[in-house]
Order: C-alpha cells, then sequence, then structure tokens
C-alpha cells in the first residue's frame, strides 16, 4: 500500500509542478508580449479605453493603471472623476480584464 500512494503523491507533485512552471512561463510570455513593439500595446489598448470612456461619458476623466496577468491576459483599473461645473466629483471605479485573442484582438 506504501508504495501505491508514494508513487500517486509523486505524480501529483510531479503535475502540480510542470502547471505551476507553465503559468510563470506564460506570465512572462504575457509581459514580452504587451511590451512588445514600437509603442506598447497596452499603452494604445489604454488610449483606446479612456477615448471611448471620453467619447460616451462627457465630462468623466479617467486615469487607468495595468498589469498583465497569466494567459494572455491584461487589466485595467483606475479612478474615474467626473467634472460638475467648477467641482471634481470622484468615487468611480474602473475595473476591466481583457484577454488576448487571434490577430492581436482584445476579448
Amino acid at each position: 500500500m506504501r508504495g501505491k500512494w508514494r508513487a500517486r503523491t509523486g505524480s501529483i507533485g510531479g503535475v502540480i509542478g510542470i502547471l505551476l512552471a507553465a503559468m510563470i512561463i506564460n506570465s512572462i510570455l504575457s509581459s514580452i508580449n504587451y511590451r512588445a513593439g514600437t509603442r506598447e500595446k497596452r499603452e494604445v489598448y489604454k488610449d483606446v479605453i479612456e477615448s471611448a470612456i471620453a467619447a460616451t461619458r462627457p465630462n468623466m476623466n479617467i486615469r487607468l493603471n495595468s498589469n498583465t496577468s497569466s494567459l494572455l491576459g491584461i487589466k485595467y483599473y483606475g479612478d474615474m472623476v467626473k467634472q460638475v461645473g467648477d467641482e471634481r466629483v470622484g468615487g468611480y471605479e474602473y475595473n476591466d480584464a481583457a484577454r488576448l485573442a487571434k490577430n492581436d484582438r482584445l476579448e
């Protein structure tokens, strides 16, 4: 019995190790992918999101930050501030996650 359980735990440990290594490699590749090109892809996507919010929500300003995640994903987050007369009203949050699909399109 002991040999059977030792083999099972060894197999499980190997599978978990392979999955962790794959996640680390994938996060490194994601980081490289979003920093590639003459202008970083994440900066381009950030500009697109900010422009879309500016076009659809007048008097709304947003400052975005981004983090790459595993599985070719990227997360955008930030605070939105609305301009009402001379006053700025805050308290709005923006959170979005995107994943890179074929042909560099975001889903």
